[in-house]
C-alpha cells in the first residue's frame, strides 16, 4: 500500500492521506476548505472516462483472497498448539485466535466477493455507477469544469449547449 498525503494544487493546504492505488468512483471535483478554489481528486474517478480498476471483476481476486484467509486460519490453529516466546502465559491464547478469527473475516470477504460476481450484483453495480457517471459527464458545464481542471475529457461530452 502506497500512502501519499493529497494537497489543494491552489495552497497547498495538506487535507487527507489516502492509498495512491485504491480506486474510488464519483466526480472527481472537490472543494478546498482553506482557499475554497476546486480541484481534481486523483482518488476519485468517472467509470465513463477512466473505466473499472483492474481486477475489480475478477474471480480469481476472491480466491486468491480466500486462500490467504484459509492461510490465516491455519496459522491461528497452528499457533495454539506452541508456546510462543516471550509472551506472558495469560497472553498466549490471544495472537493465534486474533490470527484464526482475522482468516475468517478473510475468508468471508473472498467468498462474498466471488458470489457477487457470479451472481451479477457486482456488474449491477458497477453499470448504475456507470450510468451516474455519464448522466454528470452529459452536464455541459460539468465536463469542462472537469478538462479546466485537468482531467482528460473525450471530446463527445465537451459539445453540446451550454445550460
Amino acid at each position: 500500500m502506497r500512502f501519499t498525503d493529497g494537497r489543494c494544487p491552489e495552497c497547498g493546504h495538506k487535507f487527507f492521506y489516502y492509498n495512491g492505488r485504491q480506486w474510488n468512483y464519483g466526480s472527481p471535483i472537490r472543494t478546498c476548505k482553506k482557499c475554497g478554489k476546486q480541484y481534481a481528486d486523483t482518488r476519485y474517478h468517472e467509470i465513463e472516462i477512466d473505466g473499472f480498476a483492474r481486477g475489480s471483476m475478477s474471480i480469481a481476486g476472491g480466491l486468491i483472497v480466500a486462500v490467504i484467509g484459509g492461510l490465516c486460519i491455519y496459522r491461528g490453529i497452528s499457533l495454539s498448539k506452541g508456546y510462543m516466546l516471550g509472551t506472558p502465559e495469560e497472553a498466549q491464547w490471544f495472537m493465534p485466535t486474533l490470527i484464526f478469527l482475522m482468516g475468517c473475516a478473510v475468508v468471508i470477504f473472498g467468498i462474498t466477493d466471488i458470489i457477487k460476481i457470479l451472481t451479477g450484483l457486482k456488474t449491477k453495480k458497477f453499470e448504475k455507477l456507470r450510468m451516474e457517471s455519464e448522466e454528470r459527464l452529459q452536464d455541459y458545464n460539468y465536463a469542462h469544469m472537469l478538462k479546466d481542471l485537468g482531467y482528460p475529457v473525450p471530446e463527445k461530452y465537451l459539445q453540446g449547449v451550454m445550460k
